[in-house]
């Protein structure tokens, strides 16, 4: 005896293969987590000779020669960020220090979307800033507290590098008052510094 065709729609056809890509979707995320951006130490900067260049001798010519050639590598401007806003400090403060930079970049938020826009955004880091008293002392580091801010650049730039800072993408020194950014939020890490003080991390996603 011939059965009437159902009307019913056949709701497993579609739910079931829906389950299942989820399900492998999650297992995807699970086993192959998303890793950290490794960043070259060099940015790609033509190595320019100004002496014995074959373009013409202009003077301005030789000046753009020159702003090339000074323009220095994720390496070297990374070190100087960490010089100038914890040289005194230990190097673990400097190392998560470096870490939330690595971060920031990571996100690709309003900030920039490379190490050398991150860094270089106007007043988000205050050694950069115009008139600020250490930026003639991150153009000419010297001295024991230099070799180890560059040390631990290599070391944040090299693909082996975890994160120290918690996710962190600020950060700031409880010896000057509480940014309006940090308001109501919890730091995701505290470190003691000197003096009782301590350096704030935070993991903002604005």
């Amino acid at each position: 005896m011939e059965q009437e065709p159902s009307n019913r729609f056949p709701w497993s056809s579609i739910i079931w293969p829906a389950v299942i890509a989820g399900t492998l979707v999650i297992a995807g995320k699970l086993l192959y987590p998303k890793e950290r951006r490794y960043y070259p130490r060099h940015i790609e900067t033509p190595t320019v000779n100004i002496e014995n260049s074959n373009t013409n001798n202009s003077l301005e010519t030789k000046a753009e020669a020159k702003e090339e050639a000074d323009q220095p590598g994720n390496e070297v401007l990374l070190a100087r960020l960490i010089y100038g806003e914890a040289r005194g400090e230990s190097a673990e403060i400097k190392r998560a220090i470096a870490d939330s930079v690595i971060n920031r970049t990571d996100q690709g938020k309003w900030w920039g979307n490379t190490l050398e826009e991150v860094i270089r955004k106007p007043y988000q880091y205050s050694c950069f800033n115009q008139n600020d008293q250490n930026g003639e002392k991150i153009m000419n580091p010297v001295g024991p507290a230099w070799e180890e801010c560059l040390d631990i650049a290599q070391q944040t730039l090299s693909s082996s590098n975890t994160d120290s800072s918690n996710g962190a993408t600020h950060y700031f020194d409880t010896s000057i008052a509480t940014p309006s950014w940090a308001k109501g939020k919890k730091p995701v890490k505290n470190m003691p510094i000197r003096d009782g003080r301590e350096v704030k991390f935070y993991k903002l996603d604005y």
